[in-house]
């Protein structure tokens, strides 16, 4: 027997770990940010302005299809809206999950989202652009009548199924030699050293001594560095709790006479490594301490069976370290009978044609 359930807590969400991570085992390709640790990590360290709402569909004891959203206010084209949106966006794709057994119960989910979600709009990201989940998406959504938009974003990663040969080989021999270089340099200042904390850690000094490093380095200056930022503090360390006890977090520190100047951390799942953080001290900006220190764990992770190093959402200055791109769509669903909704819909295309125009104009 079917059934649709909307999970508002932490508490019921943490119930359904084994369950939901099943299910994304089922769905497709390993990738952090579908498992419930990665969530559960990301709602503690940034839900706490906005009110979980992940709904879950069930055959039975078996889950079958699940959307991890939650709810908070949205400005689309200029209009202040109701949303329902992914968990974790910012700074993942937290895609929708389906059976492949089961995947007309993904239509129970999105129904449940949109009939029930007191919301003027839907926001979903990160499925595979032109994948059969992409596909059946549309047709459902043409089918029952919504109306939907899509914007593009993605991810660069890098193929390792070569090996730390075939990774090196793809490297642009600039950025390797320029490593060389400065790793030389670097070694006249001190004895240089790399430790990668794993498995059981310890994480809390660990993380801290990373979080300072932050405060030292440029995004310091923008305030934007992760040490100045108290849920990613947060979700750091759930990060490390949570994918700690497998073997499946990387931290890695560059440091100079025992002195950490750069580090890079990021969580695993099978074969697909994911970068979540990498900072260095400013005051060894002449060294390339993150090229260091970036290029150190690539080959560790490689080493140890790493065949994906992924660098999330697509900064254009990732495309250096991972050439390859995978595109990724973001869902804008509209549910039926909201005026806001219409409105913005309506204002987001006047702004798209005037884009349009004056592109065409220069």
């Amino acid at each position: 027997m079917r059934r649709v359930e909307t999970i508002r807590t932490l508490e019921r969400f943490e119930s359904v770990l084994h369950d939901w991570n099943d299910l994304a085992r089922r769905d497709g390709p390993p990738l952090p940010y579908l498992r419930h640790e990665w969530l559960s990590a990301w709602w503690r360290g940034f839900g706490e302005r906005a009110a979980l709402a992940i709904f879950v569909a069930r055959d039975g004891e078996t889950l079958t299809a699940a959307l991890p959203l939650m709810r908070s206010w949205r400005t689309l084209a200029g209009v202040p809206l109701r949303a329902l949106h992914s968990i974790g966006s910012n700074v993942g794709f937290p895609d929708l999950l389906r059976d492949p057994d089961h995947p007309d119960d993904l239509g129970l989910v999105l129904e449940a989202a949109l009939l029930r979600g007191g919301t003027d709009v839907l926001l979903v990201k990160g499925t595979l652009a032109r994948s059969p989940k992409d596909a059946w998406v549309r047709d459902w959504l043409k089918r029952e009548g919504y109306a939907y938009e899509t914007a593009p974003c993605g991810e660069f990663y890098l193929d390792a199924r070569e090996g730390v040969t075939g990774y090196h080989a793809g490297r642009p021999s600039k950025l390797l030699n320029n490593a060389s270089k400065r790793s030389r340099q670097l070694s006249r200042q001190g004895t240089v050293s790399y430790e990668r904390v794993r498995g059981g850690g310890p994480w809390d000094p660990a993380i801290e001594e990373a979080l300072g490093i932050s405060m030292r380095s440029w995004k310091a200056r923008s305030g934007t560095a992760i040490g100045q930022q108290p849920y990613f503090r947060v979700f750091l360390a759930e990060l490390a709790r949570r994918f700690g006890p497998r073997d499946e977090v990387e931290l890695c520190f560059l440091r100079v006479n025992g002195t950490a100047i750069a580090f890079r951390m990021g969580v695993s799942d099978r074969e697909v490594f994911v970068d979540q953080e990498i900072a260095f001290d400013e005051a060894w900006r002449r060294y390339s301490p993150g090229t260091l220190v970036a290029l150190h764990s690539d080959e560790a992770l490689i080493s140890a069976g790493i065949r994906e190093i992924n660098l999330g959402i697509d900064f254009s200055w990732k495309e250096n370290w991972a050439p390859l791109h995978r595109e990724r769509i973001e869902w804008i669903i509209y549910p039926k009978g909201s005026p806001l909704a219409a409105f913005a819909r309506a204002a987001r295309r006047v702004r798209e044609g005037l884009v349009r125009k004056a592109s065409r104009q220069r």
